[in-house]
């Protein structure tokens, strides 16, 4: 596993790569409140406390990464953004005569908006720029995290 970093990667593409802890899942990033303007009460949703504290750690750890570096991201233009997430366990320890299935129901897809969005808005660059997100669930049962690494997409086929 390489080192976090920031700049310009082998091919000069600008890049980003950085170790994050595992974020609360995507189910559990948001609460509702309720509003009240004069009788009408209108929910609305917010961040939670937790989702909160982890989206400010998160620009934290990404605006250190650029304490040293003389580049930065470009607006309209694609980014690719491939995200390797680490779960203490994936495997069900009772399969096939125990368990139903092999593998345990954690949800790689489930665990990466507020780490993206974090990261997205720390560099200034907001996801809808992301053209290719690769997504891989992997065990690391002493180091559960994600691993994000955003880049310029190559042009395809030689075009911009």
């Amino acid at each position: 596993m390489g080192a976090d970093k920031v700049g310009l990667d082998g091919k000069g593409r600008m890049s980003i790569r950085i170790t994050l802890p595992l974020p609360p899942s995507d189910n559990d990033i948001y609460t509702t409140i309720i509003l009240r303007k004069g009788k009408k009460m209108i929910p609305r949703r917010q961040l939670t406390t937790e989702a909160r504290a982890y989206k400010t750690k998160v620009k934290q750890e990404v605006a250190g990464l650029f304490l040293t570096s003389t580049v930065e991201f470009q607006k309209n233009v694609q980014y690719t953004c491939l995200i390797r997430v680490f779960f203490a366990k994936v495997y069900n320890l009772g399969w096939p005569k125990k368990a139903k299935t092999r593998y345990k129901k954690e949800d790689a897809q489930d665990r990466i908006k507020l780490a993206t969005d974090a990261v997205s808005e720390a560099i200034d660059v907001d996801d809808s720029h992301h053209f290719l997100t690769i997504i891989s669930k992997d065990e690391d049962k002493d180091d559960p995290r994600l691993e994000v690494t955003i880049r310029e997409r190559e042009p395809m086929d030689g075009k911009d």
